[in-house]
């Protein structure tokens, strides 16, 4: 199992995160891929609210238990799609952070479509767009070329 620092352990992510937080007075962090919750974790220091799902059982249950004591993160067991679909359409501001993916699985597209059919405008950060070892992501342009055409 790949345990990895939290992207928002990134100094720079962080502080423009931060930065379009305060520009357009966000108050709700959504994230798609929890991984065990320490970007959740560092997000609810900045945001009222902070919601996030993973579908992946082992990192759930790791998430489950870091990220229980903190009131203002709500964790939920399923999928991005999922996730979006029953929180979807917001009348708030949000920061949406796209980080939701496996080995198989790259929701990406989907993701960005129901922001669309919902006619909602989230800030949205794309993190891991291309994702390693990936056979969904072998060629990152054409997936850039085909997400600006259909979107």
């Amino acid at each position: 199992m790949n345990i990895c620092k939290p992207a928002l352990s990134d100094k720079f992510l962080l502080d423009e995160i931060i930065k379009l937080k305060n520009k357009y007075d966000c108050k709700i962090f959504i994230e798609t891929g929890t991984h065990v919750g320490g970007s959740s974790k560092i997000a609810s220091n900045f945001f009222d609210r902070v919601i996030t799902c993973e579908n992946y059982q082992p990192f759930f249950e790791m998430s489950k238990e870091n990220l229980s004591s903190i009131p203002n993160v709500e964790l939920h067991n399923k999928s991005s799609i999922g996730l979006l679909e029953e929180i979807f359409p917001l009348k708030e501001r949000v920061i949406l952070f796209l980080d939701a993916h496996g080995a198989d699985d790259f929701p990406l597209l989907g993701e960005l479509k129901l922001c669309k059919l919902n006619e909602i405008k989230p800030i949205i950060i794309i993190h891991d767009f291309y994702v390693p070892d990936s056979m969904v992501m072998q060629n990152s342009h054409t997936m850039y070329i085909k997400l600006v055409i259909t979107i």
